[in-house]
């Protein structure tokens, strides 16, 4: 069991930053044309991200500290896929912080806009 560990701890951690990325697309509007109304990112959504970043590292040490009881076989394939891995993961933390940037951008636009047409009427 402890040889298939840190996979499914990795695969945990993809999922969870693209349910993160898939929250703020949704949230942000993203694909909506125009100036839609977008809501702030939400404290859960930093809190997931946050998460996030803790998950990522969780296969990684799970890994080191268990390497004396995975297999030589899996501890090979876990070597050589070390990087690809982290770097994986590192992209999606980055991906979620890029679209939590968007999304903020984008409902601080629709706070201006709701401002300015307050202020208009």
């Amino acid at each position: 069991m402890l040889d298939v560990l840190p996979v499914v701890f990795w695969a945990v951690a993809a999922v969870w930053a693209l349910a993160v990325c898939a929250i703020c697309v949704v949230r942000g509007r993203l694909f909506t044309p125009g100036r839609p109304h977008v809501d702030l990112v939400s404290w859960y959504v930093i809190a997931a991200q946050f998460v996030s970043v803790i998950l990522a590292m969780v296969p990684f040490v799970v890994y080191k500290v268990n390497d004396e009881a995975i297999s030589p076989g899996m501890r090979e394939f876990y070597t050589g896929v070390a990087w690809p891995a982290g770097i994986a993961l590192i992209v999606l933390v980055a991906l979620e912080l890029v679209l939590m940037y968007i999304q903020a951008r984008r409902a601080t636009r629709t706070e201006m806009d709701e401002a300015l047409n307050a202020h208009a009427e």
